[in-house]
């Protein structure tokens, strides 16, 4: 209210009076819910108008004063229709037909309730579809994801063994070397020993 945020403050005052009315405050309940009403048809706020009303309506079906929760009833359901908000309009119906059975209408009473029945079904058959969309899309990826996977798996594979073959080859060509530097190593011995020798005979032919 200090914020000057009027479509908020519809809605709030909507709740405020709901929970007044739980609270057993009816007054100053049905107060909010008329505030509410008030604030969102100066600025036609739709949702706040339809959700006022609406309780409104419910506040006084409690009451047990039907004409006036018929009254607002009926303008909860038009703004709904007219808005083409199903789910909504879904609800109001259900109200609608509980108080035209109250009211002993039952030709309007049963109108509406086909008209709910139609669009929960409505609903519940869109519902179904999206859920069913969603598994198959859900499916579907986790089968792609799966692919991925597993051929991510084969390239880890392969490359694993590539390594283990490079790593085999590197280790070959160093043991390798090895044997041949000691090789290398025992002809300069042999060499030098002979050398050696050869030397400590001439020296004794000379003597």
């Amino acid at each position: 209210k200090t914020m000057d945020e009027k479509q908020k403050l519809s809605l709030a005052l909507k709740n405020y009076g709901v929970l007044l009315e739980r609270a057993k405050e009816c007054d100053l309940a049905k107060k909010k819910y008329l505030e509410a009403i008030s604030i969102s048809e100066k600025i036609n706020f739709n949702r706040g108008r339809y959700s006022a009303y609406y309780s409104l309506s419910l506040f006084y079906y409690k009451h047990m004063k039907y004409d006036l929760a018929l009254k607002n009833a009926l303008i909860a359901y038009d703004i709904a229709e007219n808005l083409n908000l199903l789910k909504d309009k879904s609800l109001f119906a259900s109200n609608l037909a509980n108080i035209y059975a109250k009211t002993n209408n039952y030709q309007e009473a049963y109108k509406y309730h086909v008209i709910f029945k139609k669009i929960s079904d409505s609903l519940f058959n869109a519902n179904v579809v999206k859920t069913t969309t969603s598994l198959e899309n859900q499916y579907q990826f986790d089968k792609e994801k799966e692919a991925i996977a597993a051929e991510q798996a084969k390239k880890d594979a392969l490359q694993l063994a590539e390594l283990k073959h490079q790593k085999t080859v590197r280790n070959s060509f160093i043991a390798g070397f090895a044997i041949m530097i000691v090789f290398v190593l025992l002809i300069f011995r042999s060499l030098a020993q002979t050398k050696k020798a050869k030397q400590e005979l001439a020296e004794k032919y000379e003597e």
